[in-house]
């Protein structure tokens, strides 16, 4: 029942753009057995862990406002992502396309997929953080500029504000991750296209 909406061989077709591609062609095109690109895990899974901790260090939470920019966008960009999928498979099907441009290609078309999953899922945190955590974190915001501290609150106080703005730490974490790993597929996808698109023209 689960099978319409598993999203899996999307991730697993991402990963597999990550591995080295020279060891890929040397096993006959065989990804399963190819190892990955040492330089790709790092750029594009921890560089993104440290940005995110830096941000979070530096106390630059999320709020309302920038949750509400970044669903906008994240928005606009799946859109434009969808419709580039449709002329990717188009090109796909050209009858003149060698075999490392057809790599290329499904490549290209399992980065675009995967960017618009991470869209997605960043959408719905943020709604979810603009719909809940969001509100009771403005308010510790306004509070503290006021120049009132927790110290001054009563416990009730301390609990109410507490859990939300553990929350909100916790969201924005998994938000700037998230955005940062979309950021550098997009990236990714920009290489391959103009790589895709520099063979056309020669």
């Amino acid at each position: 029942m689960l099978d319409k909406i598993n999203i899996t061989n999307i991730i697993k077709d991402h990963l597999n753009t990550l591995k080295d591609f020279k060891e890929v062609k040397k096993k006959g095109g065989d990804f399963k057995s190819a190892p990955y690109c040492k330089e790709d895990l790092l750029i594009f899974f921890i560089l993104p862990l440290l940005i995110s901790i830096i941000l979070i260090v530096f106390n630059l939470l999320l709020n309302r406002e920038l949750a509400n920019v970044l669903i906008t966008s994240l928005s606009v960009f799946a859109a434009l992502l969808f419709n580039l999928l449709l002329i990717i498979y188009d090109v796909s099907k050209k009858n003149d396309i060698t075999r490392d441009k057809h790599t290329l290609i499904g490549q290209i078309y399992s980065n675009i997929s995967f960017s618009i999953f991470i869209a997605i899922v960043t959408i719905v945190l943020l709604i979810i953080f603009f719909l809940s955590t969001g509100n009771i974190y403005d308010q510790h915001l306004n509070l503290n500029s006021n120049n009132t501290t927790l110290t001054n609150a009563t416990s009730v106080d301390i609990t109410y504000f507490n859990s939300p703005l553990i929350a909100s730490y916790l969201f924005s974490f998994i938000t700037y991750y998230l955005i940062v790993l979309f950021v550098l597929t997009l990236f990714m996808v920009l290489k391959r296209i103009n790589l895709l698109l520099w063979e056309e023209i020669k």
